[in-house]
């Protein structure tokens, strides 16, 4: 849960999105790499991470209303570098720790060279993420990242990549604008006989759905739910009036408002706030290489630090502006100011009490087949290291 002593300002900047998860399937061939322009260089053997010396003692500062945030230490980077492959599936908003990260060379000031490794959905990467075929990887939470943990492959969830603490929903459920029109949607009890497209069964979004339809007596069959494994695809849904209502990331909820085909109605911090939409994972021999993991961390917090600056206050805003619509592709430079913003949380740290009562919804629901412990997959060494590098924010 985002730190309660962070100003929540809800700054309509940012986004993000997060694709969704899929069930696990037999591991393919990992998509040949988008490779940043780096010197090769062989591969470090791993430790633990180089210890980090104390920060100099400072005096207190008199009547002061906030303490400042510890300076961050300075460490020097890896030799050799190390290459690390990110996987990520059409780089959104809530992917905007990593864009900020590879654009501002944080990565390669911890001597990692970072190649990108596109997928068309989050899903697709949980297999070669298992299979050590990329190391690092950001996805939504479900049934496939879960039952793949419970095959005893030891995947690693590191970080929060997305959440939607009050004020930060940038993930809303949208409904066709000409059903909100005609008058035949106007509360929560509408969702009756209402057909509702999901990226896959089995994905947490079908708990908010759950849990709106139970405010007003309603259950999951009271509903339609049709697969589209591609968010994108859900618009075009939309649009020919095949499906009536889904639940839209940004900038998806902002570009579907604008071109008139759907309404925002709720937005996931109004349904379950806090919620763990999505998560940094890594791979089982990623997480091995200590060193590497720990680096990779401080770089991504990094990233994810500026994003919340310009939340908060709006610092450095043109420039954040530009990589993130360069890494997204978003050409409309307005949207920004109109996207409700993704909640990351800048000390890396993921709600664990909501992935815990997801994860026993998805059980009791027959989605996992088996209990998974979370004490063993979420792994806070990494986002400690670099919390201690940097300083808490």
């Amino acid at each position: 849960m985002m730190n309660k002593s962070i100003l929540f300002l809800v700054s309509a900047f940012l986004v993000v999105g997060v694709l969704l998860g899929s069930a696990c399937q037999q591991a393919p061939a990992a998509p040949a790499p988008k490779q940043e322009a780096q010197p090769k260089t062989a591969p470090v053997s791993e430790a633990k991470p180089t210890p980090v010396p104390p920060a100099p003692t400072a005096a207190k500062p008199a009547a002061a209303a906030t303490p400042a945030a510890a300076a961050p230490q300075k460490v020097a980077p890896l030799s050799p570098t190390v290459a690390v492959k990110l996987g990520v599936s059409a780089f959104s908003p809530s992917d905007a720790g990593f864009l900020i990260s590879l654009e501002k060379n944080y990565f390669r000031e911890e001597g990692l060279n970072v190649e990108v490794v596109p997928f068309s959905t989050a899903g697709e990467m949980i297999a070669p993420l298992s299979t050590n075929q990329i190391d690092v990887g950001g996805g939504i939470v479900g049934a496939g990242l879960f039952n793949a943990i419970a095959r005893d492959i030891p995947l690693k969830i590191v970080a929060d990549k997305g959440s939607v603490p009050k004020g930060f929903g940038y993930e809303a459920l949208v409904i066709r604008k000409d059903v909100m029109d005609s008058g035949a949607f106007k509360t929560d009890a509408d969702l009756k006989g209402k057909n509702i497209a999901m990226v896959s069964p089995g994905n947490i979004l079908e708990i908010e759905l759950e849990m709106l339809l139970a405010k007003v007596g309603l259950k999951l069959s009271d509903v339609t739910m049709t697969t589209i494994p591609a968010m994108r695809d859900h618009l075009t849904a939309l649009a020919n009036k095949g499906v009536d209502a889904t639940f839209f990331v940004e900038p998806m909820v902002s570009q579907a408002v604008q071109q008139g085909i759907a309404v925002r109605y709720k937005g996931s911090d109004e349904i379950y706030p806090g919620q763990q939409i999505a998560v940094v994972m890594y791979s089982p021999g990623f997480a091995g290489k200590t060193e590497a993991a720990s680096r990779f961390m401080v770089g991504y917090l990094k990233g994810v630090r500026d994003y919340y600056d310009l939340v908060k206050s709006g610092k450095n805003k043109k420039e954040m502006i530009d990589i993130l619509a360069k890494g997204t592709k978003i050409t409309d430079l307005a949207l920004f100011d109109r996207m409700v913003p993704v909640g990351l949380n800048p000390n890396g740290i993921p709600n664990t009490q909501g992935l815990a009562s997801d994860v026993k919804w998805l059980i009791d629901k027959g989605h996992i087949k088996q209990a998974v412990d979370l004490n063993k997959i979420i792994d806070g060494q990494y986002s400690d290291y670099a919390v201690k590098r940097l300083g808490k924010y």
